[in-house]
């Protein structure tokens, strides 16, 4: 039960593959978009300081070997103090700053770092701000000139930011959408697995049920469900005839056995006590191994499943019956909200009727039955307050045709009914000591 609990679904496993890939593309977009927004923001930008650049080195001159530079050919948002556009440029040791650094002293490297680069610069109120600064180098009337254009780009980057934002929105809400569409295209394309899992459900204990299952089904699960419903319709008339053959069986060997019975109470006999006594014994044997046969025909397991054993009505039905038979034991129950076993109805009476009656059997006063569920799945416990088994006994009694007591011949069958019923179910079966002084066998379901 744990181990299918913790099996995910094809719609569980394409999902998560479908979103994984969904997430991860989105993501390329996003990061590659928005990098090529920047990019192409900043190349832009670098453009304009270049043309600015080529229109400052057409306006320099050198008059007597002075630097000149001609301020009114140049753009007016050079001329306003703190404007966020400045330039600077130095021949040898002279220098000319741009009048809106208003006498600010602009970080002018010979060899910058990188070219554009980012320094410090005065914005519209004062404020130092960063800007981004385009280095070159020319040669003016044989002269060297180095041209620094500053440009404040704190606007455009905020303008970026507001669009990363935006973009993210809107991209996840895209992918979202994507998602939302994705899982149900999903759950239509499988419906039709849906419908085959709830009908081979009802066809554990209906096979004609697989009649009904829907024509549009994938062409790779067709033959599955195919194959599925020719096994389970063979598994359901060869139990049928498993039983009706057990059952004639009994009938057949129960007048012979009659017939033995009858003619050892001949008075014949009395003169051969020992031959009487051989076989009454095998008689016996031969009886008991009969009803043991029938008992293991009548255990389906779990291969097509009928009816559940209710632990309200079955249970209540099946103590009243050990009532009338072992009317000094008192019963006790405790149920932990389970409504039924996980096991075919006349499977549960076949178990708990021969664990009950084996623990009444053996009880002096008190029978316990306790159902609850824990971690690994549903445990039935039945205890009494016998005498017990003893230690070196206690481990032998889960083997094959191990007797309770030799003296009682039906225990030993019952033992073996009851743990061919919880290996059919891939149950697992447990002796302990009892608090109450007898057997405490325990049951889990997994």
């Amino acid at each position: 039960m744990a181990a299918l609990e913790s099996q995910k679904s094809i719609q569980q496993r394409l999902q998560f593959g479908l979103f994984s890939g969904l997430t991860i593309v989105f993501l390329a977009l996003w990061a590659g978009t928005t990098w090529t927004i920047h990019s192409l923001v900043e190349q832009y930008l670098v453009t304009r300081l270049d043309h600015d650049t080529e229109q400052l080195l057409r306006h320099i001159h050198f008059k007597n070997g002075q630097l000149a530079f001609n301020q009114k050919a140049i753009e007016p948002i050079y001329l306003r103090p703190y404007s966020g556009h400045y330039y600077v440029i130095l021949s040898g040791q002279q220098r000319l700053s741009s009048p809106s650094l208003n006498g600010y002293h602009l970080w002018t490297p010979d060899v910058p770092p990188e070219n554009p680069y980012e320094t410090l610069a005065p914005d519209e109120q004062g404020k130092e701000r960063g800007v981004l600064v385009l280095f070159t180098l020319a040669q003016k009337q044989g002269h060297e000139v180095r041209v620094y254009v500053a440009e404040n780009h704190l606007p455009i980057q905020q303008a970026l930011q507001k669009f990363d934002v935006i973009f993210s929105a809107i991209a996840l809400i895209v992918m979202m959408g994507m998602i939302g569409w994705v899982r149900r295209f999903l759950h239509k394309s499988l419906a039709p697995l849906q419908s085959v899992q709830s009908v081979v459900e009802q066809a554990q204990h209906q096979p004609e049920a697989l009649n009904q299952l829907p024509e549009n089904l994938p062409l790779e699960v067709a033959p599955l469900v195919q194959a599925l419903r020719q096994t389970l319709t063979e598994l359901h008339e060869q139990l049928e005839r498993f039983r009706h053959a057990n059952a004639d069986l009994a009938h057949s060997l129960k007048t012979p056995l009659q017939v033995i019975f009858q003619i050892l109470e001949d008075a014949q006999l009395n003169a051969c006590p020992e031959v009487r006594q051989q076989l009454q014994q095998q008689a016996h044997r031969l009886q008991a191994l009969m009803e043991r046969t029938l008992k293991q025909a009548r255990v389906s397991g779990t291969v097509l499943s009928d009816e559940r054993f209710s632990l309200q009505a079955d249970l209540s039905a099946l103590m009243e019956s050990l009532k009338r038979l072992y009317p000094n034991i008192e019963f006790k129950t405790y149920i932990d909200s389970i409504e039924q076993l996980p096991m075919e109805k006349e499977d549960g009476y076949e178990l708990l009727g021969n664990l009950l009656d084996n623990a009444c059997k053996w009880a002096q006063k008190r029978v316990f039955v306790r159902c609850e569920m824990e971690q690994e799945g549903v445990r039935l416990i039945v205890e009494d307050d016998g005498i017990g088994v003893p230690d070196e006994q206690l481990d032998a009694l889960g083997q094959r045709g191990k007797r309770l007591d030799e003296r009682r011949s039906e225990n030993g069958i019952g033992l073996a009914v009851v743990q061919d019923i919880v290996n059919q179910y891939g149950a697992k079966l447990q002796f302990e000591h009892s608090q109450l002084g007898g057997l405490r066998i325990v049951i889990t379901f997994l």
